[in-house]
């Protein structure tokens, strides 16, 4: 009996000692950077031929996802990418193409998938050592400083839930601005002709109201933006609100330098800025008929002036 029993044992030692070691395994097969380290940049062209370098995309976070056109699973990442990209504005989403032998294969690739993140990059594929991987998809998340703050390999359900949880986290970090459904606090105001204003006396129609300051640069392109779109759509009114009355005698210089505006440019006391609960320009607010708020959108890296169009096209 106790020979039988010396035997067992030894064969269970014998297949333990055969079987591979996980923990060690894992260790092995891990890719990516560590958590907390720099980011490398990243060099590529756009697929408008436009240079991208990363640290040329400023500040706030951003999932880089690299793919390649010969990876199956990217086809369905790439798609759930672009959904996420939507539902959190204040979050960039930059698609690498990690090997630009490949490139003349793109176009045809992002026909076939449908929906993808609004950038992507060309890069050759030393950007793959760089980021310490070797399979495809991978995805980086890095913070507002380019720190790594996670690091996915491969593509499965759990690494997109993973990946929303962080994105949802950077977003609700970022968000300001009045939540959707609440009442718009009033605005008390001169018009450009020193006549009195008031939100609440601006008529019952849907309102997108752009608070800028004469000394935001980007607000001098996305004032004209809004004049523009103040002539294509008639279903909504447009008001620019100057929110910082330090700076009011710069204003008409701005409006001159802007080349155009809304009709209605409103020259308001800078506390409204803590009414409407943010702190930089510009920052938009769409209201719907009784000034409840439909939309916010925050600062503007590049895509909210598109969404906001894209969301005016669709009020009624």
């Amino acid at each position: 009996m106790k020979l039988r029993m010396y035997t067992l044992l030894m064969l269970a030692a014998a297949i333990l000692a055969a079987a591979p070691v996980f923990g060690a395994e894992q260790a092995k097969s891990a890719e990516g950077l560590m958590l907390g380290s720099a980011a490398p940049n990243i060099f590529g062209r756009k697929m408008d031929d436009s240079p991208f370098t990363l640290s040329g995309e400023g500040a706030g976070p951003k999932v880089i996802s690299f793919f390649w056109v010969k990876c199956v699973p990217c086809k369905k990442e790439l798609p759930e990418m672009a959904a996420m990209e939507k539902k959190y504005p204040h979050v960039k989403f930059i698609a690498v193409h990690a090997d630009a032998g490949y490139a003349k294969e793109l176009p045809e690739f992002l026909r076939e998938i449908g929906a993808f993140p609004s950038t992507i990059v060309v890069a050759d594929n030393k950007v793959a050592a760089s980021y310490s991987f070797k399979a495809f998809p991978h995805t980086v998340l890095v913070d507002t400083n380019n720190k790594v703050r996670l690091v996915l390999s491969g593509y499965d359900e759990g690494n997109m839930v993973r990946l929303e949880g962080f994105v949802a986290d950077e977003e609700a970090k970022r968000a300001e601005g009045l939540k959707v459904g609440s009442a718009a606090p009033n605005i008390f105001g001169r018009k450009m002709d020193d006549s009195p204003f008031t939100l609440s006396q601006a008529g019952d129609a849907p309102k997108v109201i752009y608070f800028f300051g004469a000394k935001c640069a980007v607000c001098k392109k996305d004032i004209s933006e809004m004049a523009a779109m103040e002539k294509k759509y008639s279903n909504a009114k447009f008001f620019a609100v100057h929110a910082d009355s330090d700076y009011t005698k710069e204003l008409p210089a701005f409006i001159r330098e802007s080349g155009s505006s809304p009709s209605t440019v409103v020259i308001a006391d800078k506390t409204i800025t803590g009414r409407y609960a943010f702190k930089g320009f510009p920052h938009t607010v769409v209201v719907d008929a009784h000034n409840k708020v439909l939309l916010t959108l925050a600062g503007n890296d590049g895509r909210n002036m598109a969404r906001l169009e894209s969301f005016i096209q669709q009020l009624k």
